[in-house]
């Protein structure tokens, strides 16, 4: 058995400072970045569903297909990926990813959903996710990656410390909610070196 689980489930992947697509592959699932065809009725009904925005803190929406393909027509590969994760056997696209990186400060900053409840509860997000960090890493010269949730998101907070984050301190009030009373909400900021990523997938 391989040492290193992560890499030897990884095969060809680009992620490039060209504004070139990410094509990567894990044992069980393909990501790649979104093409306005990527726009589905399914994509849309996880915008529209509550129980899959609300712990975003993001309200839902009810949006038509060219609003979809718009939104995802504005990532350009390049500052700003939305990276779709799709199931090897039967192409199904479960989630997205989305990728902020800054060259400057070699730093990306990482927000995730898996809208189709199939894929929940199966390592899908761990998986998918060690791919991801692992090209970030070494491949894009990233140093650092970070995250930012909401602090009862219970789901997003045991995936990112399974993978690895470090919870770096709390933001107090950092943001607003969605809801109609308008409450600030504290977030945990989560943060994964370089060294320490390495370090796990030594052992």
């Amino acid at each position: 058995m391989p040492r290193n689980p992560v890499k030897s489930h990884l095969s060809k992947f680009s992620f490039t400072r060209s504004g070139k697509p990410v094509t990567c592959h894990t044992e069980r699932f393909m990501l790649r970045s979104l093409r306005p065809a990527n726009a589905t009725p399914a994509y849309l009904s996880w915008i529209a569903d509550p129980k899959v925005m609300t712990p975003l803190n993001m309200p839902a929406r009810k949006l038509s297909l060219a609003d979809l393909s718009n939104h995802i027509s504005s990532f350009d590969n390049k500052n700003r990926y939305l990276i779709g994760m799709f199931d090897k056997q039967t192409g199904t696209h479960f989630g997205v990813y989305l990728v902020d990186s800054n060259q400057q400060h070699r730093l990306a900053k990482l927000s995730f959903l898996i809208g189709d409840q199939a894929f929940r509860g199966i390592g899908a997000l761990r998986e998918t996710a060690a791919g991801l960090i692992e090209q970030l890493f070494s491949a894009h010269e990233i140093e650092k990656i970070a995250a930012q949730v909401i602090v009862d998101n219970e789901t997003s907070i045991a995936a990112l410390e399974a993978i690895g984050f470090k919870r770096e301190g709390t933001m107090r009030k950092e943001i607003r909610s969605f809801k109609p009373d308008g409450d600030r909400l504290d977030q945990y900021f989560y943060g994964l070196l370089r060294e320490e990523w390495e370090k796990k997938q030594a052992r």
